[in-house]
C-alpha cells in the first residue's frame, strides 16, 4: 500500500529543540490499495500522538472512516 501524506510542519517545543514533524488541524491521507483489499479496510486504524509545548501524550490508535474513491 502506498500512502500520500500532506506536508508536515516542524514544531520545536522546549523538550525537543531539534523539532518534531507534525500535522495539525484537518488533513487528508490518500492510499492506493490493491483492488481485492478495498472491501477489507473500513474503518482503518491510525496511530496518533498529541503534543503541546510542554509534553506529548502517549501514542493512541484511533479508528477513522475510509472514503473509497474509485478511479
Amino acid at each position: 500500500m502506498k500512502v500520500d501524506y500532506p506536508a508536515s510542519r516542524t514544531f520545536k517545543p522546549s523538550f525537543a529543540p531539534q523539532g518534531i514533524a507534525i500535522y495539525e488541524g484537518e488533513f487528508m491521507l490518500r492510499a492506493r490499495l490493491p483492488q481485492a483489499s478495498s472491501k477489507l479496510l473500513s474503518p482503518a486504524s491510525l496511530r496518533v500522538q498529541a503534543c503541546n509545548d510542554k509534553y506529548c501524550l502517549a501514542p493512541a490508535t484511533v479508528s477513522v472512516p475510509i472514503d473509497m474513491l474509485r478511479r
